[in-house]
């Protein structure tokens, strides 16, 4: 099966440099991003050092250099000395220190150092400068203490109740300036396991999966919340009944939780192991058990071969699957009795996994590396979807607690928002938070607004000259403005409607999710869903590119907004013609480039002095709307037959 990736944005800080350097091409930060980017990892190493050593770079350049180096001695190399001592060299500039101390933290933390790496964290709240960095500091601080006290009970000592209060606290304000923050809720909610506070649990769950109205549960989620709510309302410190125990941990487990559910399961503060059970709590119970040890193996397998991966190894798709198929047939002989190694094969278990655990995935190749990817179903409906008349019903599946992300997303060149066949959409909701986040940041946090308003003014400097030399060249200021224009317009319209405080915060994330299914999802999945059913043969003679422009068009033209839809995975997602999605992009800019350039006196504001391609902003709704309607095949055909 192949993977059908949505966002091609960078989840791995490196991306982007808030200015365009002023020296040679191949020595700037756009340089090593774009090696990086492009899966060359030695490259991007090889000029972030040459920036570090240049005389003619600034000294912020060099600390980002610096910070993305140490990250990289971490994450690809294991090599703990060297990115700490890159980090630290970072600290002596003085520029940005926020994030280098939050990296140091993170990399103490995962060598079990728990004191030096709180330190860390400590500094890293005092030298934020951004809502958003002092968020992700606290974050940071409450997932140290999280873990270390998971480390105590692993090792049979006592926790600190005052430290995780304080690590509660932390959480419920990154919450309230961020709400829905997968990360921070389910931190949230395993520290409120700990402690045995079943209200705030039952927050957090709700928050990490956008509850705002409890009768609105969708179906995968309503018993197991049922059950949850029935055990947490009541749990008021960690007495609990064994009945209980074993209902709350089948719950945490039947929405996703299972590591929450082993330790419910497990630890000693929540008395004696589960003892005295029926047959059916027994079997749930060693599910749980089975799973995690799944996961485990996942994670070790990609532990392995992943940084090597990264550091540029080959030819590794039959020792990987090797791998990977041990692990899964671990699992299959463990499910069931009548499983056995000469009944396997990888299309029954992805069945077993989907129908017992509530997982779904594939092995295979996604964007030309070879990996495994699994998550756990959060939604599971049909959709109907009607495009100038042609309707068409697919299945519309979102998963997330991914178990294994593929290989490119882990690496942080791409984010892989799902999959797609010719009746079904598999939508990975990870891939889609980072952006309503970071639009709430910009219309929140006067710093972060600066900020990339700043390095839009900088892109746009670049622009006027490589936009004049080249009419279909896609200005690198534009996805970032029409992101920030949505995120404005939206934020705005929300205040006026009476919204506000932590409710205002909760919506706008809500409605860009919607926004961004909307277009993505239903308009784009919809339109591959369409023309495979109606229009079979000739959809089966059709490039990809051509495939997905048509689907492109979609998003924009069965958009509620057409202007909030451009950004993400058209606009600001590149232009290739080495991919699919990359060359549709390429024709979709030049379907408007073409129509404004006949159209001049029709778009308001044109101005003869600025590139075509940097006025696309000028375009109102309505003539977006227009211009690609009457540019899709669909739409021609459907007019032609009327």
């Amino acid at each position: 099966m192949k993977a059908l990736s949505l966002l091609l944005i960078s989840l791995f800080q490196i991306s982007f440099s808030l200015k365009i350097m002023a020296q040679e091409d191949g020595i700037s930060l756009r340089a090593a991003n774009a090696a990086f980017n492009h899966f060359d990892l030695m490259k991007s190493r090889s000029i972030y050092k040459k920036i570090v050593s240049s005389a003619a770079s600034s000294k912020e350049d060099k600390v980002e250099s610096l910070q993305n180096l140490g990250y990289q001695d971490y994450k690809f190399y294991k090599d703990y000395n060297e990115a700490i001592k890159n980090l630290h060299t970072a600290l002596e500039l003085s520029a940005h220190n926020s994030r280098t101390y939050q990296l140091l933290s993170e990399i103490i933390m995962d060598q079990v150092k728990y004191a030096t790496a709180l330190k860390f964290s400590d500094s890293a709240i005092v030298y934020a400068s951004t809502g958003k960095e002092k968020a992700d500091a606290m974050l940071q601080k409450a997932k140290i203490v999280f873990h270390k006290n998971l480390s105590s009970i692993e090792n049979r000592k006592s926790i600190s109740l005052e430290d995780l209060l304080k690590a509660k606290r932390l959480l419920k304000e990154v919450l309230k300036i961020q709400p829905g923050n997968p990360e921070a809720s389910e931190l949230l909610l395993g520290v409120s396991i700990l402690i045995g506070d079943g209200t705030e649990a039952l927050y957090a769950w709700k928050a990490y999966y956008f509850v705002s109205d409890e009768e609105k549960i969708n179906q995968v989620l309503r018993q197991p919340f049922n059950d949850l709510k029935a055990v947490l309302e009541n749990l008021r410190g960690q007495d609990i009944p064994e009945p209980d125990k074993i209902k709350l941990a089948t719950a945490l487990a039947h929405s996703n939780f299972y590591d929450y559910a082993k330790l419910v399961i497990t630890m000693p503060l929540f008395g004696k192991p589960v003892s005295s059970i029926d047959s059916k709590s027994k079997n749930a119970i060693n599910d749980i058990f089975m799973f995690n040890d799944f996961i485990a193996g996942i994670a070790k397998v990609n532990e392995v071969y992943y940084p090597q991966i990264a550091r540029g190894l080959k030819n590794y798709d039959s020792a990987y699957s090797k791998a990977i198929n041990e692990v899964f047939l671990e699992l299959w002989i463990r499910a069931d009795e009548t499983n056995t190694k000469e009944n396997y094969n990888e299309e029954s278990f992805f069945k077993l996994i989907e129908n017992r655990f509530g997982a779904l995935g594939y092995l295979g190749t996604t964007n030309n590396f070879f990996s495994v990817l699994i998550g756990l179903v959060i939604h599971n409906e049909m959709k109907e979807v009607d495009q100038y008349g042609f309707r068409a019903n697919f299945g519309y599946i979102s998963i997330s607690r991914m178990i294994s992300k593929d290989f490119t997303t882990w690496y942080g060149a791409a984010n892989v928002g799902g999959w797609g066949t010719d009746s079904s959409m598999v939508q990975i909701r990870d891939a889609y938070l980072q952006g309503p986040f970071t639009r709430l940041n910009w219309v929140t946090d006067s710093a972060a607004l600066s900020a990339v308003k700043n390095r839009i003014s900088k892109l746009k400097e670049a622009d006027l000259v490589n936009c004049r030399e080249d009419k279909y060249k896609e200005p690198s200021f534009l996805g970032l403005q029409m992101s920030l224009d949505g995120a404005t317009f939206l934020f705005e319209s929300l205040k006026n409607k009476g919204f506000n405080g932590e409710k205002l915060y909760t919506e706008f994330i809500a409605e860009t999710m919607r926004y961004n299914i909307e277009a993505t999802i239903f308009a784009h999945e919809g339109r591959h869903a369409i023309d495979q059913l109606f229009f079979k043969e000739e959809f089966d003679t059709l490039s990809d590119a051509e495939r997905e422009l048509r689907a492109k068009i979609s998003e924009i033209v069965f958009s509620s907004n057409q202007k909030l839809a451009l950004p993400g995975s058209i606009f600001g997602a590149g232009l290739s013609n080495e991919v699919p999605h990359g060359e549709a992009n390429q024709r979709f800019l030049k379907i408007l480039v073409d129509w404004m350039l006949d159209h001049k006196a029709e778009i308001p504001g044109y101005d003869n002095d600025i590139p075509v391609q940097m006025q696309i902003t000028s375009l109102t709704n309505e003539q977006l709307k227009n211009i690609l309607m009457n540019a899709d095949p669909l739409f021609i055909y459907t007019n032609r037959k009327h």
